[in-house]
């Protein structure tokens, strides 16, 4: 699948910096996985601890 984005070149530039030699396409890759990993995260302890972040203060 083709997509056209629109990145923040100086946050892409950082990140080729840290990455060394890498295709922009990989660093899209990598912050996706990065992403869902978290945004999923909050769920995976909820479902080995029996409850919600949200209820401890």
């Amino acid at each position: 699948m083709v997509t056209s984005l629109n990145v923040d070149t100086a946050r892409l530039q950082e990140d080729l910096e840290l990455e060394g030699e890498i295709e922009f396409e990989t660093i899209v890759e990598i912050a996706l996985r990065e992403y869902i990993q978290r945004r999923k995260q909050p769920q995976n302890l909820e479902l080995s601890f029996g409850e919600s972040l949200a209820c401890i203060s």
